[in-house]
């Protein structure tokens, strides 16, 4: 998909400002989600096409390798900000 490189190109993504929809703040804790490892998927994670939506959503994948979990991550892209929607946690790398 074009349109998600071109979405990345456009962005720092180690700098745009990310904010927390109130449905992830929710279930932050009833899904023993890490606020650090959440930030870290958006930032460096690697970008998951199939789940990716045009023009504005794109979901994110990263594998923590010591807790032994994967994150997802879908994300709201907006010209200012990002937001992150929810996230996923899943064991083992994926």
């Amino acid at each position: 998909m074009d349109w998600v490189k071109e979405t990345l190109k456009r962005t720092d993504r180690r700098r745009v400002p990310i904010f927390y929809d109130p449905h992830y703040l929710a279930r932050e804790a009833e899904r023993n989600l890490d606020i650090d490892s959440v930030e870290r998927t958006v930032r460096m994670g690697r970008p998951v096409v199939h789940k990716c939506t045009f023009p504005d959503r794109i979901c994110f994948r990263s594998y923590m390798g010591k807790p032994n979990v994967t994150y997802e991550v879908p994300v709201k892209i907006y010209k200012e900000f990002w937001e992150v929607k929810s996230a996923w946690v899943r064991k083992g790398r994926y």
